[in-house]
């Protein structure tokens, strides 16, 4: 059994120029930032006429119906609109939000944190001057005018962040590794991304944090639900981190952590490297798309085989060029290659 790479590889083109990433991350990072400022100032500056504990949510007919303590209050104003939206945001643009999609999660990121802002401050001022948060009223037109602060941030963000342009490689369209008669080659690869990994790290330890402060703060009901799902949601990041690629006489084969799937060479019409936008996919792990099921855990070179009787399977892999030419190769050696 041998192992060889005689096929002729993608040539790698010019980077974005660094200044240009960082203006595709710190425009909107910034923009976030500001509306945190303005929450928590805002909080502060109006303590003194703030009942505690505060109405933190409000029945469809704007009587508040859950609470929490002017500390809480500001902790969740800075955790949830602020932190974990800038987070967000690191973790799309180092898994490969780029050009117009990397616009898109600048506009995604800051509209939700302007609508959830605006939302937490318009509650705020409806208990200003009240001693008691029970008697507070919110009503229902405020939510529409979150909204809108939500969607006008958003379209600023979109039209003042540049996108990020992709590398500009020239790639093989189906590159060959000729193989002798009887020759056997196999082929393997794994990616990794450290990015998802500690994202989802991240996630887990924020929901255990607020499972345990939860009690503390006498808000264990209310803090239930948000530190649940966030655990989970970490989990499903970190899983999603690792993929290994195997090509050999029996087909593709591919791994990402609990998960795994197989094609057999049978199925296999051809195989060509193609540049993978996570986004464009629905994000990370296992997608399925307009452009077939995929595996994906980041951007870059991907590895697309055509299936007989199906659609294209995609995977994110490194040296993607020397696993489509070896299944070409294989293709060929069956009499079905052209």
């Amino acid at each position: 059994m041998t192992s060889r790479q005689d096929a002729t590889s993608a040539s790698t083109g010019t980077a974005a120029p660094p200044e240009s990433a960082a203006r595709t991350l710190g425009i909107p990072i910034l923009m976030v930032i500001a509306i945190g400022l303005i929450q928590i100032g805002a909080l502060v500056a109006w303590r003194p006429d703030l009942p505690d504990p505060m109405a933190t949510h409000f029945s469809g007919s704007g009587r508040a119906d859950g609470f929490m303590s002017w500390t809480a209050n500001l902790v969740m104003a800075l955790g949830f609109s602020t932190v974990l939206t800038i987070v967000l945001l690191v973790g799309f643009h180092l898994g490969g939000g780029r050009g117009r999609m990397a616009r898109i999660g600048a506009a995604i990121g800051v509209g939700t944190s302007g609508f959830v802002g605006a939302l937490m401050l318009a509650a705020a001022a409806a208990q200003r001057g009240r001693a008691d948060a029970h008697d507070a009223r919110l009503s229902p037109a405020w939510i529409a005018a979150g909204l809108a602060a939500g969607l006008a941030l958003a379209g600023l963000a979109y039209a003042v962040t540049p996108a990020s342009p992709w590398p500009t490689p020239d790639p093989a369209e189906t590159p060959r590794m000729t193989l002798r008669p009887g020759e056997k080659v196999v082929w393997s690869s794994e990616r990794r991304n450290r990015t998802l990994t500690l994202v989802g790290l991240g996630l887990s330890l924020l929901g255990l944090a607020l499972l345990v402060v939860g009690p503390v703060l006498n808000l264990a009901g209310g803090l239930v639900l948000p530190g649940v799902l966030m655990a989970v949601l970490g989990a499903l990041f970190a899983s999603v981190g690792r993929v290994r690629v195997t090509v050999d006489g029996a087909g593709l084969r591919w791994r990402m952590g609990p998960l795994f799937g197989r094609t057999p060479l049978s199925r296999i019409t051809s195989a060509r490297v193609v540049d993978v936008v996570p986004m464009e996919y629905g994000g990370w792990g296992y997608r399925l798309s307009g452009q077939g099921p995929a595996v994906v855990i980041g951007a870059g070179h991907g590895l697309r085989i055509s299936r007989a009787g199906g659609s294209d399977f995609t995977v994110t892999v490194p040296d993607a060029e020397t696993g489509a030419a070896l299944l070409n190769g294989l293709i060929a050696g069956t009499g079905r290659g052209g």
